[in-house]
């Protein structure tokens, strides 16, 4: 059942990751159902362990915001901790981790690969141009392992 959940996310993150990278926005039609499939998602496929993993990636991405962290990486985040689980969310907190850690070390990276933008209420939303596809591949890769 986990494999033919992660292939069928491949349609909405493909259509959030061509929409990224032709406006570096995400619509909220896109990110908000995979957001509230979530939650029954992470407890049909991995029970206790499942919420409890999706809910604390749901709370690291909601305390990240004010730091710059965009709403539609965070939704899609909750996502893939649920359809994918503990080792899934493991291996992609790496990814991040190293990601960041190379625009540290790279800055004209990081502004070719982050989008940076100011908000109505003056908040600064940061995200990466690429992220749905980048998750979009990962759970295909995820599926043939």
């Amino acid at each position: 059942m986990q494999e033919r959940v992660l292939l069928t996310s491949l349609i909405p993150l493909a259509a959030a990751a061509w929409q990224d990278m032709r406006t570096r926005r995400v619509s909220n039609w896109i990110t908000i159902p995979l957001f509230f499939l979530a939650w029954p998602l992470a407890w049909g496929l991995h029970g206790w362990e499942g919420l409890a993993v999706t809910g604390v990636v749901f709370l690291v991405t909601f305390l990240a915001m004010p730091f710059g962290f965009g709403a539609a990486d965070g939704k899609l985040a909750v996502f893939l901790a649920a359809a994918a689980g503990l080792p899934a969310v493991l291996l992609g907190l790496g990814l991040v981790l190293l990601l960041f850690g190379l625009m540290r070390l790279f800055p004209g990276l990081g502004e070719r690969l982050a989008i940076v933008h100011e908000e109505e209420d003056g908040r600064h939303v940061a995200g990466v141009v690429g992220f749905f596809l980048a998750a979009a591949v990962f759970l295909l890769v995820e599926t043939m392992l």
